[in-house]
Parts: C-alpha cells; structure tokens; sequence
C-alpha cells in the first residue's frame, strides 16, 4: 500500500527587484541581441547577465501544516531562505500605514505621502510581515491565511 502526504503549502510572490534594476536588465538583454550579430561572445555575455535581473523575485512560502514561513528569493526557481516556526500566530492582521518618500535634487527638495496596505502574522513576541500592496488583493490573502492557519483575521484598514 502506498500513502501520500499531501502537504498545504501556499506561496505568494510579493516583490521583483526594484525598477532600476530590472530596467539595466533589459537594457543589457537589447544591447546583447544587437551585439549578437557582430560580437557574438559580448552579445550572448549581456543576455546571460539580463535575464536574471528580470526573472529575480522576493515571496513568501506557508506551510499551514507545520506551521513555518520560509521568507525566500527565488532565483530561476530556487528558493533561497529558512523556515521559521510560526505555531504561535495569533492572528493575520492587515494594516493600512501613511509612508512617505523624500527626493533631494540639487536645489530642490520633495516629499510624497502616499497609503500602503501591509499583512503580517501576529505572535506573542514578533510581527511577521508577509506582503504589502493593493488593499483589496491583501485582503483576499488574509481571508484565505485566516482560514487556512485557523487565526482570527483582525482588519486595521479605514
């Protein structure tokens, strides 16, 4: 007789690299798709090193089973990072925050405000922060965590 363990583990990908990077990623996938016809070595160098910048992304793996979280960036599908134990979480809880960004240019100087939802699993001692983004995807999310870790679901949004 054979038996299968069906294990739930949910993923979530919360964040690509930040744009300049990836823009230099394509910017070198062009430049090595028009040196490919006169230097070849050159052209295929550049694509090799564009890709990557393009395909790297941050996410979240929750394993509901055993009750851990493994924080990873994956890399052409290898997930790098640790699993943490999350056994005690006490809740999913979704967070609206005001952040701002100040740009100095020179002689000019600007702040932008802008609202940003965040989810985090709740523990005794820590807040883990899975994803922040769009307020309504965020809540489809915790919905389905609440459900799936058996927590309450607590929404500090307006």
């Amino acid at each position: 007789m054979i038996s299968i363990d069906i294990i739930m583990t949910t993923s979530f990908k919360t964040a690509y690299l930040p744009i300049h990077f990836r823009s230099i990623g394509i910017v070198f996938i062009l430049i090595g798709i028009v040196n490919l016809i006169q230097l070849y070595y050159l052209g295929v160098l550049l694509m090799l090193l564009g890709i990557p910048l393009l395909l790297i992304h941050h996410g979240v793996a929750i394993d509901t089973d055993k009750q851990q979280i493994k924080q990873y960036l994956n890399i052409f599908g290898l997930k790098t990072g640790q699993w943490r134990d999350i056994s005690d979480a006490r809740a999913i809880q979704l967070i609206e925050l005001n952040e701002s960004q100040r740009m100095w240019v020179r002689s000019i100087n600007r702040t932008n405000y802008y609202k940003v939802c965040k989810l985090y699993i709740s523990m005794e001692n820590e807040h883990i922060l899975i994803m922040k983004g769009d307020k309504k995807r965020l809540m489809e999310k915790a919905r389905k965590l609440s459900e799936l870790m058996n927590v309450e679901l607590i929404d500090k949004t307006s």
